[in-house]
């Protein structure tokens, strides 16, 4: 299914933004774009900026707006292409939970139809009723009216609309952009296309929570929506975790798993870092304590899934391998080897799958039902094979061994917040088994990796509270600061 023009032009719009052309009926207005409008690079839609398009898609960058308008109907909606600096289809589609069965062109279509009537937001850039709050004149004005007076009319003269990005303040604060004389149009594009990524800053204001202690890493918005909620399950305040190195010996270098022992001993213990943790703990003291590690010896199939880990688990503990631990407060991290496959139902390491945590139900000596859980991670790396380069997992560092610390740190902290996920997918998606979740932001590793614009905006070495040098990680979910929180911003009294 592709659009149509007639589905993407807008008469209405069309003759706002053209004044020359407000005595055209409908079928003259949409005749006039399609033998000259197009061409000349008139404006034919709130929701559509075919220059935003070429400029945010560097393999069109040669296309003229004829073929450029031909793209996004037939191929740039359906694969989530940028199109506007006012819509983000993205942010639509996960915002609101009655959407998320929705195709990019069945979104674009409800947003036009429905979604701007309705008075949803599209863009966490854009906020049309804090536009029409904070411009008495605009109040009596709906959002179809409000956005275009936005876009023809408000931010060519410096209106504010958002709490999340001031043209005036974001004028001021880069004055490389000021020598460029970039209108304010061109600034939002500007900011949507590298000010973000860049990290610059985007309006004045930080909460009292960011100004004591972390702000969101750079380059990514807030995203309220996305909080993580409670659903009364189990969680784990006072965390012991312990390390199974798998393959056998011959699969692992001694100073891999010295690193990583050390390192992720250390994250895990990180008063700063577990200062982001705490907040899912409301009057409880957070710990975590390395119980040490161990190689595994025995040879793996190339690919493992979760049958194989649980079954092997399952022998485990009617072997007593479990026997003498706190099952109720341990993880068992498994580490794969280098090139072994993981997979988690059709998604595997390949394709960027670092690792996952889950459970495993037994019957004790005792005769009681007893629950072991675990985390598993790849060996993430890059490598190349007859002149073809692959990867396995995350290789966000350089150094192997630095993805895998990251990738556990990841998932143990997902396994404390929340244990029992694994339960309620087993329990026809029963929220009662979840912990800290969020329906459209996951757990609280993974809403981080979804916003991050590269790895290395989410994946960082950062500097241990003690002195002890740098431990490598993945940046954690916060809900007091609505996204991903940078740990070097912390302040700790």
């Amino acid at each position: 299914m592709s659009l149509s023009i007639s589905s993407m032009f807008d008469a209405n719009f069309y003759r706002a933004a053209n004044r020359d052309l407000a005595g055209l009926n409908n079928t003259q207005a949409l005749l006039h774009f399609q033998l000259y409008g197009l061409n000349e690079g008139r404006a034919f839609s709130p929701f559509i900026d075919l220059s935003f398009y070429r400029a945010s898609n560097s393999d069109l960058a040669k296309y003229n707006n004829s073929q450029l308008l031909n793209h996004l109907e037939t191929y740039g909606v359906a694969e989530g292409r940028k199109f506007s600096p006012f819509v983000d289809l993205n942010f639509y589609h996960t915002h609101y939970n009655d959407l998320l069965g929705l195709n990019n062109e069945q979104l674009f279509n409800h947003l036009e139809n429905y979604g701007i009537a309705e008075g949803r937001q599209f863009s966490p850039l854009i906020d049309l009723k804090y536009y029409s709050k904070v411009n008495a004149d605009l109040a009596n004005y709906n959002n179809q009216q409000a956005l275009v007076h936005l876009e023809l009319y408000g931010l060519p003269e410096g209106r504010e609309f958002s709490q999340f990005f001031s043209v005036n303040y974001y004028k001021s604060s880069n004055p490389d952009l000021v020598a460029a004389k970039l209108t304010n149009i061109q600034l939002l594009e500007h900011f949507e296309l590298y000010g973000l990524p860049e990290g610059r800053k985007s309006y004045p204001g930080k909460n009292t929570y960011q100004a004591q202690n972390g702000e969101l890493v750079s380059g990514i918005l807030p995203t309220p929506s996305a909080d993580l909620s409670y659903f009364g399950g189990k969680t784990i305040a006072n965390l012991n975790f312990f390390n199974l190195y798998f393959g056998g010996s011959q699969s692992w270098n001694t100073s891999d798993i010295q690193n990583i022992d050390s390192s992720l001993s250390e994250a895990m213990s990180d008063v700063r870092l577990n200062s982001i943790i705490s907040q899912y703990f409301p009057g409880q003291s957070v710990t975590s304590n390395f119980l040490g590690s161990r190689i595994v010896e025995g040879s793996l199939p190339n690919t493992v899934n979760k049958n194989y880990i649980e079954s092997l688990f399952t022998d485990y503990a009617k072997n007593g391998a479990f026997n003498g631990y706190d099952l109720a407060s341990t993880v068992f991290d498994i580490l794969l080897p280098k090139s072994t496959i993981l997979t988690d139902g059709t998604t595997q390491s390949t394709d960027g799958l670092g690792g996952y945590h889950g459970s495993v139900h037994f019957q004790g000596q005792d005769g009681t039902q007893k629950t072991v859980y675990y985390a598993i991670g790849v060996y993430s790396q890059t490598y190349s094979y007859l002149g073809v380069t692959y990867s396995n997992g995350i290789p966000a560092f350089n150094e192997p061994w630095k993805s895998v610390v990251a990738t556990a740190y990841h998932e143990l902290n997902e396994a404390r917040t929340d244990p029992d996920v694994e339960d309620a997918i087993r329990n026809n998606n029963n929220t009662k088994f979840l912990g800290w979740y969020s329906i459209q932001g996951g757990e609280v590793g993974d809403y981080p990796i979804t916003e991050a614009y590269s790895y290395n905006s989410v994946f960082r070495e950062v500097r241990l509270i003690n002195g002890h040098g740098t431990v490598p990680i993945q940046v954690l979910y916060s809900n007091v600061i609505h996204g991903p929180e940078d740990p070097t911003t912390i302040l700790l009294s």
